[in-house]
């Protein structure tokens, strides 16, 4: 399955992203309500083979880029640290050193990107995949 897809199954089931996002979340693109807080999900390159073993390799690390976007600071601040939280215990993967906390005047929302690295455990460990 798709990791960005995955990503939003499993940020489905934080009662912190319930609240505060709801069905506004969408890979690959904005979703068409911006109402409120939302969440961009966005693969950043290609994946890397990783954990080589005789011919083959048993799993891929990955770089996600996560915007969250919304009129209310707190909020995207708020939910920015959940998909942290969830990146991290569910997937293994942590921020890079490139984030971006700004807001934009145009589009009158806050804006909390960061990129993610790792090669996420729960898609692999089945088979191997090259």
């Amino acid at each position: 399955m798709n990791l960005s897809l995955l990503i939003i199954l499993e940020l489905e089931q934080s009662p912190v992203i319930q609240e505060k996002v709801g069905n506004r979340m969408r890979a690959y693109g904005e979703p068409s309500d911006k109402s409120d807080t939302f969440i961009i999900i966005e693969p950043n390159g290609v994946p890397d083979p990783r954990a080589p073993v005789s011919d083959s390799f048993l799993a891929e690390s990955h770089l996600i880029q996560i915007d969250v976007q919304g009129p209310n600071h707190t909020n995207v601040n708020t939910v920015a640290n959940e998909v942290r939280r969830v990146m991290w215990r569910v997937f293994n993967m942590s921020t890079m050193g490139d984030g971006l906390d700004t807001y934009f005047e145009e589009t009158k929302r806050f804006l909390d990107s960061r990129t993610y690295e790792g090669a996420p455990q729960k898609l692999y460990y089945q088979n191997k995949i090259m």
